[in-house]
């Protein structure tokens, strides 16, 4: 289906966040709210399919995203190649290769 405008955007109870990513700032994350924060502290929570039970959040630590994120670099992906990932973004491996290629300079 494809919505054509805001109104109808709306209906669907979808937000729209471009204004709020547009008033996000482009300062560094102070120091005093980063100090506590190591390679094993969660970072994203990736929610399994409850296959084989209710779902549940997988926890992706900041050691485990940094290692994703720096995986491009070591295998030569450029910041001007493109990926396509043909997994959902829930899954972990596709997490990592949208975030990875996303932060890569």
């Amino acid at each position: 289906m494809l919505l054509r405008s805001r109104e109808s955007l709306s209906i669907y109870s979808l937000t729209i966040l471009t204004d709020k990513i547009a008033q996000a700032s482009d300062e560094p994350i102070p120091a005093d709210m980063r100090a506590n924060v190591t390679f094993s502290s969660p970072a994203a929570y990736i929610y399994t399919s409850g296959t084989t039970g209710l779902p549940k959040a997988a926890v992706i630590t900041q050691g485990r995203l940094w290692a994703m994120a720096f995986f491009f670099s070591m295998c030569g992906v450029k910041s001007d190649d493109v990926l396509y990932i043909c997994l959902p973004l829930y899954h972990s491996a596709a997490f990592g290769a949208g975030f990875g290629g996303a932060i890569e300079r």
